[in-house]
C-alpha cells in the first residue's frame, strides 16, 4: 500500500498520527487556497471523460518531467516490476460478452447475460522469440541518447515522441504498483508489439496531446530550475517506505522536495500537504536533509513553495522526537503485520521464474 493510499485512510495511524501533531496544516491549506484564489486561478473543464485517464495523464506528466533533470526515468522500481509481470504473463484471459449466445436477454433474465473468456497471447512474455520488454528499453535508451533531454526544450516531434514514452512507463507503473485487477495489464498485452514504433504509434492520440501540453506549461515556468539545477534525486524511496508498503517521490532537486498535480480544480488540499510531511516522517535520519518543499498545480501553472520546518513541521527542540516517535510505532505496526502472514499466504517466485535487470 502506497503513503497516499494509506493518508487517504481515516483511521491509519499515519493519517491520526500526522493530524494529531500537524494540526496547523488544515489552516495552511486555508491560506494557500486564498492566494490561488487572489491570482484568479478556476477550475477547468474536464478533459478526459474518465478518471483513470486522468490518473495515466498525472503520472506519465511525472516521467516527462523527471527528464527534464535526469534522462534515465525509465529506471524505477515500479516500471521494472510492472516488465517482470508481463514478461512472465503467458496468457491473458478477457471477458467479453458473446453476441451469439446474449441475442436474447430477457430469456436470460433481467441484467444477466453470458459471459465468456478469450485467451489472447502476451507478446510481452519472455519465452517468445521476440523480447517485447528488451526492445522497448533499448529503443528508449537510444532515443534520449539521442536527443538529449536535461535542461532543456525539445522539438515538437521529439517531444511528441518522448511523452507517448512516457505514457508506456505510466501504464507500467500502474501495473507494477498493482498488477491484479489492473486494466492496464490488458492495454500493454494489447499495445505489446516488437516493432516499438507500433507501440507508440498506438498510444490515444489526445491522451498524448495533454501530456506534451503540460510538459511544455512545466518548462515554461520552471525553465529556470531546470537549466540551472546542481543536484537531482527522481523517484527515490525514503528509509522508512518498506514499513509502510511503498513511498517514493517524485522530484528532489537542490534540496527541494516537488510534487506534481494535474488536478482540474486550483487547489492545494490538506491531503496534499499530509503528503509531504509523510515524506519527511520516512526519512528517519534525514539522509535526504529535506528543507524546501513545493507542489506545482500543472495545469494552471501556479508552484507553492514551503519551508519543510517553518511551514510543515515545525521547528521546536522535540521536532526529531516526533520522527523517532512516528518511526517506532510504524516499525512495530510493521513488524506485527509481517508476523501474522501465515506460510500459506506467502506469493513465491515459480521455478523459472525470470526478473527484468535495469
Amino acid at each position: 500500500m502506497s503513503l497516499t493510499s494509506i493518508l487517504n485512510e481515516k483511521d491509519s495511524f499515519p493519517r491520526r498520527f500526522i493530524d494529531e501533531r500537524f494540526s496547523h496544516l488544515r489552516t495552511l491549506s486555508r491560506e494557500c487556497n486564498r492566494t490561488l484564489r487572489s491570482r484568479g486561478l478556476i477550475k477547468l473543464a474536464p478533459i478526459h471523460e474518465h478518471k483513470v485517464v486522468s490518473m495515466l495523464v498525472g503520472t506519465a506528466v511525472d516521467y516527462r518531467v523527471r527528464a527534464y533533470f535526469r534522462r534515465h526515468i525509465h529506471k524505477t522500481n515500479a516500471v521494472m516490476h510492472g516488465l517482470t509481470f508481463l514478461c512472465n504473463l503467458k496468457e491473458f484471459e478477457r471477458p467479453y460478452i458473446d453476441p451469439e449466445r446474449n441475442t436474447n436477454i430477457e430469456a436470460i433474465g433481467d441484467g444477466w447475460y453470458w459471459e465468456e473468456f478469450e485467451v489472447t497471447e502476451n507478446p510481452w512474455y519472455w519465452r517468445r522469440r521476440r523480447r517485447v520488454a528488451e526492445r522497448l528499453l533499448s529503443s528508449f535508451g537510444n532515443f534520449v541518447a539521442k536527443v538529449k533531454p536535461e535542461r532543456r526544450r525539445l522539438a515538437p516531434e521529439a517531444e511528441e515522441r518522448f511523452c507517448r514514452y512516457c505514457i508506456l512507463f505510466a501504464y507500467l507503473d500502474f501495473i507494477g504498483r498493482s498488477p491484479y485487477g489492473n486494466s492496464a495489464v490488458e492495454r500493454m498485452v494489447l499495445l505489446g508489439s516488437p516493432k516499438v514504433g507500433n507501440m507508440l504509434r498506438a498510444v490515444d492520440a489526445n491522451i498524448v496531446a495533454d501530456v506534451v501540453a503540460l510538459s511544455t506549461k512545466f518548462y515554461e515556468q520552471q525553465s529556470g530550475a531546470i537549466k540551472k539545477f546542481k543536484k537531482v534525486a527522481i523517484g527515490g524511496i525514503l528509509e522508512g517506505s518498506g514499513d509502510i508498503g511503498g513511498a517514493d517521490f517524485d522530484l528532489i532537486v537542490d534540496g527541494c522536495l516537488m510534487e506534481l498535480k494535474t488536478t482540474l480544480q486550483p487547489k492545494i488540499t490538506t491531503a496534499h500537504l499530509r503528503q509531504l510531511v509523510g515524506y519527511w516522517l520516512l526519512d528517519y535520519h534525514d539522509a535526504w536533509r529535506l528543507r524546501s518543499a513545493s507542489i506545482t498545480l500543472v495545469r494552471h501553472g501556479h508552484t507553492q513553495h514551503f519551508d519543510v520546518y517553518r511551514d510543515l513541521v515545525g521547528s521546536n527542540s522535540e521536532i526529531s522526537a516526533v520522527r523517532s516517535e512516528f518511526r517506532r510505532v510504524i516499525q512495530g505496526t510493521a513488524k506485527l503485520e509481517r508476523a501474522s502472514i501465515t506460510p500459506g499466504e506467502l506469493r513465491c517466485t515459480q521455478p523459472g521464474q525470470r526478473t527484468l535487470q535495469r
